[in-house]
């Protein structure tokens, strides 16, 4: 056997090996979306009433770390904030009847998301409507 044929020999054994190896077993992931920035996320969440005539906050770690985390729903807010990139400005409204009650507050986050600083307040009529529009993220 010549060199010459030693080497096709090699490359078309080497070119059939690597071909039979599937995508996947290489780490390679057809068809998927490229992963978004992963990493811990940080909020600050404030809700005040009308005029500032109270308030309250509470910090947010995402994840949650079960022993030291005071937010009530902490697990599903931070699904809610992952799910809308840290913008609670982008989530879908639940479908809820509320009666009109008026009470006023302000909702505000201040954080970090995914590396990057987020900031988000609005001013809505009442608890009810809060909690149609930002799910459990102001649920403490």
């Amino acid at each position: 056997m010549s060199i010459r044929s030693t080497v096709v020999a090699c490359v078309t054994v080497t070119a059939c090996v690597v071909l039979a190896v599937p995508a996947q077993a290489a780490g390679v992931r057809i068809g998927s979306p490229t992963p978004k920035a992963v990493g811990p996320a940080k909020y600050t969440l404030m809700l005040s009433g009308a005029d500032h005539t109270w308030s309250r906050a509470i910090k947010l770690n995402c994840p949650t770390d079960v022993d030291g985390h005071l937010h009530p729903f902490g697990d599903q807010a931070c699904a809610d904030l992952a799910s809308v990139d840290g913008d609670p400005g982008r989530m879908h409204r639940a479908q809820v009847k509320c009666t009109p009650e008026y009470g006023r507050l302000t909702a505000s986050l201040s954080g970090v998301h995914a590396g990057r600083t987020v900031k988000w307040s609005r001013t809505f009529r009442d608890e009810c409507a809060l909690y149609g529009a930002t799910n459990t993220v102001f649920r403490f």
